[in-house]
């Protein structure tokens, strides 16, 4: 059974302010006595009627202050705005521990004050990116049926892929965010658990209640986003209800129209995209109406790279794709991991220095290995996940294996689309190891006269651990590929 939640203060009080209500701050009590700061602000249209909610619980000190322009998009739209802090965060007691399954019961019992407020009609919209987008998905997994909307973005519904890539720690900015906000020892705690199968991730990506929720969902991400892995695994995953859910992939890093500090331009190229869409979703939806989204040529956003330039889609993998094998080459070639001198990570998933960069420095390196394709008669586009074979043998009993899908351009010039790394853990030295494993997600056309090429290497840092065991891999090219997921030419 839950327990009520009450207001440990004096009663609520708003004061009238011109056109509108004043933002006061106050507190709310979780089912376990823990207090969350918030800051609620409420439009003059709630004299007259109920009204909805905007919420925003966030562990980045959200209920500090609501500021002018939410006031005012309230006031002109008729709802409330609600700031929440995360337990542990801002002014709200408690442990902050990050990404871990309290948190659905933490949303579900701000959803129920929020829906008790003498003001509010029960209805309520979530939006934010990074953390408070997590706590987008909690409140869907929670099931609680005020929340009828929400907007997250450059987050994912499942928290292994922010630690790690196929059994690898990813080492740029998640420990560092992760350390300052909960402390080393959860860190640690989090990353002893290096398998997808361990129960660890099973509890704290647990959506068994996700089903439960109704709320339609504005999603969107980044193919630069260092924790965007999966998303579009997660957008499938949220459709099976029945919801309304739009995904927005642009070419960002981590956030919405954000870029990488060098290489491509693609806000020169269009990336950007304007919140007006997002808006219009989320408050069509908080009144009963029908969002723009449903008129809208497909329920996917693409910005397809290469050729510049923005797409509707409605499934994912699209309908058509011919998932083909791309060997990379014939024969065998051979590398040596030196862990005292690591391959340099170079663009791809990463804050800061990601996006796509030249790569002819890291391929300079022989401890880099080069699969290169004839020129290209015609386009050729990706669209979809990218998935490697890789069949080795080593001298080491653990081995990482970084891939890298690149453009080569016909002045010689490389530049990275898609990369990622796999460990193995049980090889046997001497004897042939195959391994299969996710690389990414793009949508990338290799135009005419280019070529495709596959590095591969022992290490790709300081975007993912290294590995402390040094070794000889030798590569068997003719048995090894990566599987491009190929879209046919459109009319």
């Amino acid at each position: 059974m839950k327990t009520l939640l009450s207001i440990p203060c004096a009663m609520l009080v708003l004061t009238s302010v011109g056109a509108a209500r004043e933002s006061i701050s106050t507190s709310l009590t979780l089912r376990d006595s823990v207090r969350l700061r918030s800051a609620v602000y409420v439009p003059t249209a709630a004299k007259e009627r109920k009204v909805g909610a905007s919420l925003v619980f966030s562990p980045y000190k959200a209920a500090a202050k609501i500021d002018e322009w939410a006031k005012e998009r309230s006031d002109k739209g008729g709802y409330a705005r609600v700031h929440v802090d995360c337990r542990g965060t801002g002014g709200s007691e408690g442990r902050f521990m990050a990404y871990r399954p309290f948190t659905v019961d933490d949303a579900d019992d701000v959803l129920g004050w929020i829906a008790s407020r003498p003001w509010s009609n029960g209805r309520v919209i979530m939006s934010g990116g990074s953390f408070p987008g997590w706590t987008q998905f909690c409140a869907m997994r929670s099931g609680h049926p005020a929340l009828v909307a929400c907007a997250p973005s450059v987050m994912v519904l499942d928290p292994y892929y922010l630690y790690f890539s196929n059994g690898c720690r990813v080492d740029t900015f998640q420990p560092g965010w992760h350390r300052g906000f909960a402390g080393t020892n959860d860190y640690d705690e989090v990353v002893s658990h290096t398998k997808r199968s361990d129960p660890f991730w099973e509890r704290l990506a647990d959506v068994r209640n996700l089903d439960k929720s109704k709320a339609d969902v504005f999603y969107q991400g980044g193919w630069f986003d260092m924790i965007g892995v999966k998303s579009f695994d997660f957008w499938n995953r949220l459709r099976r209800n029945g919801r309304r859910v739009f995904m927005r992939m642009g070419p960002w890093a981590h956030g919405v129209n954000t870029y990488a500090d060098g290489g491509i331009d693609y806000k020169a190229l269009g990336g950007s995209v304007t919140e007006d869409l997002e808006l219009d979703f989320l408050e069509k939806r908080l009144r009963g109406e029908k969002p723009q989204t449903d008129d809208l040529p497909g329920q996917i956003l693409l910005y397809v790279m290469g050729r510049n330039e923005w797409r509707y889609e409605n499934e994912w993998p699209l309908v058509g794709t011919k998932f083909t094998a791309w060997p990379l080459g014939k024969g065998q070639a051979t590398f040596r991991h030196d862990p005292s001198n690591p391959v340099p990570t170079c663009g791809g998933r990463m804050t800061p220095g990601g996006g796509r960069r030249d790569q002819s420095a890291v391929e300079a390196r022989e401890d880099v290995l080069k699969f290169t394709g004839e020129a290209l008669a015609e386009e050729l586009e990706v669209t979809g996940d990218v998935k490697a074979h890789i069949v080795f043998t080593s001298t080491a009993v653990t081995n990482d294996v970084a891939v890298k899908l690149v453009d080569v351009g016909p002045d010689g010039v490389p530049y990275n689309v898609v990369d990622s790394i796999c460990r193995a853990d049980d090889c046997v030295p001497g004897v042939p190891k195959a391994i299969d494993f996710y690389v990414d997600a793009t949508s990338y056309v290799f135009l005419k006269g280019h070529k495709l090429r596959v590095e591969v290497a022992g290490s790709n840092t300081p975007h993912y651990e290294v590995n402390p065991s040094a070794a000889e891999i030798t590569v068997d090219a003719a048995a090894s590929s990566l599987i491009l997921p190929v879209i046919p030419a459109r009319r």
